[in-house]
């Protein structure tokens, strides 16, 4: 029987969440919440879910960021065009002509039409955005300000077994982390389980490195995507990043994660990189050290509007995580 979209996740990508603003997502990962445990927000927006609090206890955080990349309202012109940069890693080649939705600050969307602003110029690279305004007046009736955020407007689709859509990085996450956190929610473990969702990893991980002081992690599992490039492919299950700007692994936990795929009966990927990075950078470093595992699903067409993933991998690391939860006195002792 072939898989379909869950509904969560399709609700996780049509929110606009470009870094800076998350409230969108941090709303609907709120209301997933309730229930599990008390939930708290950092004073800049990171909101974390305790599913127990025992003093004698050690933390064990699973986060994923609620931010994707996107666009921000750099000024509002004389004859009712935007001009927009870009927040986070987009290909300017590929935004002429796209569908975006601009969030106002009372919450409502706009829909908008970009186009390039002359030749590509990296992270100087400008955008007009078209929204059916002739006059700065007419912009402000919409309530559009200088500041606002812009995200990719077009709804996700299924092909086969595959979905198309914006913002996979990283509402997959996000979906994964509150289906992890209804499996464990009346569970006893041996640590207290906080359920995160952090502001910025697009932008430099502010976020991660706010939660990562506050909790003071022994163990983090940090949720995110990775490239589909051999020997990662989608379909195949989670990937494990050994290496990357933000991490370093051990051989040792190398294997015993391995150990762990083979007792839940899931494939398992392994990742090599000396350069990218997600959230695992401001969790590594925290309080005496967290042992911090990157566990990625594998994606195409990344920080773009229509980004890939496999339905499987979802289902393969939600119950890989379980397993890794339910088995984590070896790396609680490191």
């Amino acid at each position: 029987m072939m898989m379909k979209i869950p509904p969560l996740l399709m609700e996780l990508t049509r929110g606009i969440s470009v870094s800076g603003n998350e409230k969108e997502v941090a709303q609907l990962l709120i209301d997933q919440f309730q229930g599990m445990g008390k939930v708290k927000q950092s004073r800049w927006g990171d909101i974390y879910c305790s599913l127990s609090e025992k003093d004698d206890l050690p933390n064990v955080v699973v986060t994923a960021h609620m931010d994707s990349p996107g666009f921000i309202v750099k000024e509002i012109l004389p004859g009712g065009e935007l001009r927009l940069i870009h927040l986070g890693g987009i290909d300017p080649q590929k935004m002429d002509l796209r569908e975006v939705a601009l969030l106002t600050s009372k919450g409502e969307k706009v829909r908008g039409l970009l186009s390039l602003k002359g030749e590509p110029k990296g992270l100087h690279t400008e955008y007009l955005c078209f929204i059916g305004a002739s006059s700065q007046k007419e912009v402000e009736k919409k309530g559009i300000q200088i500041g606002d955020r812009a995200g990719f407007a077009n709804t996700p689709f299924q092909m086969g077994e595959y979905v198309i859509g914006p913002h996979l990085d990283n509402r997959i996450g996000c979906y994964l982390m509150v289906e992890i956190g209804k499996k464990l929610k009346n569970k006893k473990l041996p640590f207290n389980l906080y359920l995160c969702g952090t502001t910025c990893e697009e932008m430099g991980g502010r976020g991660a490195r706010i939660l990562a002081n506050l909790l003071k992690p022994a163990v983090t599992i940090c949720l995110d995507v990775t490239y589909d490039e051999p020997p990662v492919a989608m379909g195949k299950g989670p990937v494990i990043t050994l290496s990357d700007r933000s991490v370093l692994l051990s051989n040792a936990i190398r294997d015993h994660l391995i150990k762990i795929a083979k007792k839940a009966k899931t494939p398992l990927q392994m990742e090599v990189y000396n350069y990218a990075g997600t959230d695992a950078e401001g969790f590594k470093e925290s309080h005496r050290g967290s042992i911090t595992l990157p566990v990625l699903i594998a994606t195409r067409n990344n920080h773009s509007p229509h980004e890939i993933c496999h339905l499987a991998d979802l289902d393969y690391t939600i119950k890989y995580i379980s397993h890794l939860l339910k088995n984590l006195d070896y790396l609680l002792t490191l």
